[in-house]
């Protein structure tokens, strides 16, 4: 149950076109764009594949995450979730849901590695995944420190 008191339904799918996720991403103020549909259709051109996870309660998404992945030489599969998950709330059930959710894609799809880079805008689910079993690394510090933001409303003069 989720904190309104409605049953959680996890529901997997690896459709690319999923208007209802990327409405739920643009309207939750933790969603962002690299968690969208249209992220996973740029990254298939390189050989990645998505498997999106959502939670849904009264038919209603409460949360979800995508995890692409593709086979690398030597290693096997490597997967990443950039930007995720991304919940409503942090209530205990939703979270205990989605990284079971996310453990069973690793075993299923075999991936070997998975990177995760959790959203900018819910810095302390970094620290709830931590209590989940997930270990920190440096290539969140690298991403970081090497990542450019340029904002791109404003005109060449400013």
């Amino acid at each position: 149950m989720n904190p309104e008191g409605s049953p959680i339904t996890v529901h997997i799918t690896q459709d690319c076109e999923d208007n209802a996720w990327d409405s739920f991403l643009s309207n939750s103020p933790r969603g962002q764009w690299e968690q969208t549909c249209a992220w996973a259709k740029v990254k298939q051109h390189d050989g990645w594949h998505p498997v999106r996870i959502i939670l849904t309660a009264d038919d209603r998404i409460i949360g979800g995450v995508m995890i692409i992945f593709r086979p690398k030489r030597y290693v096997g599969n490597i997967g990443f979730i950039w930007k995720g998950p991304v919940v409503l709330c942090d209530d205990k059930e939703s979270l205990d849901l989605l990284v079971a959710a996310i453990k069973e894609i690793v075993r299923s799809y075999k991936i070997r590695v998975l990177f995760v880079q959790p959203p900018d805008r819910h810095p302390a689910m970094a620290d709830l995944l931590k209590k989940k079993g997930f270990m920190a690394n440096l290539v969140s510090w690298v991403i970081k420190r090497t990542t450019v933001h340029v904002d791109l409303r404003r005109n060449e003069d400013e």
